[in-house]
Protein backbone atom coordinates (compact mmCIF):
# COMPACT_ATOMS: atom_id res chain seq x y z
CA UNK A 1 0.00 0.00 0.00
CA UNK A 2 1.27 3.77 -0.82
CA UNK A 3 2.94 5.56 2.23
CA UNK A 4 0.19 8.27 1.88
CA UNK A 5 -2.43 5.99 2.90
CA UNK A 6 -0.54 4.54 6.35
CA UNK A 7 0.04 8.72 6.72
CA UNK A 8 -4.12 9.29 6.36
CA UNK A 9 -4.72 6.23 8.35
CA UNK A 10 -2.20 7.71 11.07
CA UNK A 11 -4.05 11.50 11.14
CA UNK A 12 -6.88 9.91 11.67
CA UNK A 13 -6.06 7.71 14.40
CA UNK A 14 -4.29 10.79 15.75
CA UNK A 15 -7.77 13.05 15.55
CA UNK A 16 -10.04 10.16 16.94
CA UNK A 17 -7.32 9.53 19.81
CA UNK A 18 -6.79 13.44 20.94
CA UNK A 19 -10.52 14.48 20.00
CA UNK A 20 -12.03 15.77 23.56
CA UNK A 21 -15.42 14.04 23.24
CA UNK A 22 -13.99 10.66 24.04
CA UNK A 23 -12.36 12.00 27.04
CA UNK A 24 -14.07 10.84 30.30
CA UNK A 25 -14.36 13.83 32.54
CA UNK A 26 -14.18 11.39 36.07
CA UNK A 27 -12.68 7.62 36.50
CA UNK A 28 -14.05 5.58 39.28
CA UNK A 29 -11.40 3.55 40.60
CA UNK A 30 -12.20 1.03 42.70
CA UNK A 31 -9.41 -1.32 44.10
CA UNK A 32 -12.07 -4.29 44.78
CA UNK A 33 -13.02 -4.65 41.17
CA UNK A 34 -9.60 -6.06 40.66
CA UNK A 35 -9.06 -8.72 43.38
CA UNK A 36 -10.70 -11.29 41.51
CA UNK A 37 -8.47 -10.99 38.24
CA UNK A 38 -5.57 -13.63 38.12
CA UNK A 39 -1.82 -12.40 39.34
CA UNK A 40 -0.88 -12.54 35.67
CA UNK A 41 -3.73 -9.75 34.15
CA UNK A 42 -3.24 -7.63 37.65
CA UNK A 43 0.62 -7.43 36.89
CA UNK A 44 -0.20 -6.79 32.71
CA UNK A 45 -2.59 -3.81 34.57
CA UNK A 46 0.08 -2.78 36.94
CA UNK A 47 2.80 -2.69 34.15
CA UNK A 48 -0.11 -0.38 31.80
CA UNK A 49 0.13 1.92 34.65
CA UNK A 50 3.68 2.39 35.28
CA UNK A 51 4.09 3.04 31.18
CA UNK A 52 1.48 6.11 31.60
CA UNK A 53 3.22 7.22 34.35
CA UNK A 54 6.41 6.49 32.28
CA UNK A 55 4.30 8.55 29.56
CA UNK A 56 3.31 11.65 32.24
CA UNK A 57 7.02 12.60 32.68
CA UNK A 58 7.95 12.97 29.65
CA UNK A 59 4.88 14.35 28.07
CA UNK A 60 6.12 17.73 26.67
CA UNK A 61 2.91 19.23 28.14
CA UNK A 62 4.31 18.08 32.14
CA UNK A 63 4.88 20.10 34.90
CA UNK A 64 6.35 19.94 38.69
CA UNK A 65 3.46 19.26 40.07
CA UNK A 66 2.48 16.20 37.46
CA UNK A 67 6.19 15.25 37.58
CA UNK A 68 5.95 14.51 41.21
CA UNK A 69 2.71 12.61 41.25
CA UNK A 70 3.90 10.60 38.13
CA UNK A 71 6.93 9.79 40.43
CA UNK A 72 4.95 8.57 43.47
CA UNK A 73 2.83 6.24 41.26
CA UNK A 74 6.22 4.68 39.59
CA UNK A 75 7.40 3.98 42.97
CA UNK A 76 3.99 3.03 44.22
CA UNK A 77 3.58 0.38 41.13
CA UNK A 78 7.03 -0.68 41.39
CA UNK A 79 6.38 -1.42 45.19
CA UNK A 80 2.83 -3.19 44.43
CA UNK A 81 4.03 -5.33 41.39
CA UNK A 82 6.58 -6.62 43.75
CA UNK A 83 3.59 -7.99 45.89
CA UNK A 84 2.39 -10.16 43.51
CA UNK A 85 3.12 -13.80 43.40
CA UNK A 86 2.85 -15.30 39.63
CA UNK A 87 2.93 -18.52 38.86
Amino acid sequence: MPESFYRLISEIAHSIILDSHIAPDVAILDPRMVESLPPRITAFTGMDALTHAVEAIHSLQSEPISDALALHAIRFIFYLLDLIDIP
